[in-house]
């Protein structure tokens, strides 16, 4: 039994297949584990790789490396957020070997680098928050 909690029972025909899939691969994410598809295969209680490989293929129409890639950036994509955090930090926090790879592979994703990608973002709530400001009434200062 892994350590992530009871192991799941999935059926090629299983229509929770993604919400179990998803859930397992998140909780591994915030554990920090290393997310292998011999892991997967363990954590949902798969009898094998190519059995895994062909349900990812048949219910989600993706392969498991996309899939993964997909889940680690979005889980990157939430802490960006977070200001206090390093790019470095984020990297290895959702599954990243490293900052290099995870920004190649944000860029290739989303085609900025992760701390433009940030920048931008706060620019952009910076500037809707100046919008919501009424600007018809003269401004006053006091001293």
């Amino acid at each position: 039994m892994n350590d992530l909690g009871k192991r799941v029972a999935l059926s090629p025909s299983s229509n929770n297949f993604k919400e179990c899939v998803d859930k397992t691969l998140n909780e591994g994410i915030i554990a920090g584990k290393k997310i292998t598809m011999n892991w997967l295969v363990d954590a949902l209680n798969y009898p094998n790789r190519k059995k895994l490989e062909r349900d990812f293929r048949r219910n989600l129409n993706t392969t498991y490396r996309v899939y993964v890639m997909e889940k680690r950036l979005a889980v990157a994509i939430k802490m960006l957020d977070d200001k206090k955090l390093s790019v470095k930090a984020i990297a290895l926090s959702s599954g990243f070997s490293n900052s290099a790879t995870f920004c190649n592979a944000f860029k290739r994703e989303f085609g900025s680098a992760p701390s433009v990608y940030r920048t931008d973002k706060l620019k952009e709530i910076v500037k809707s928050s100046c919008h919501m400001i009424k600007t018809d009434q003269p401004a006053t200062f006091h001293s």
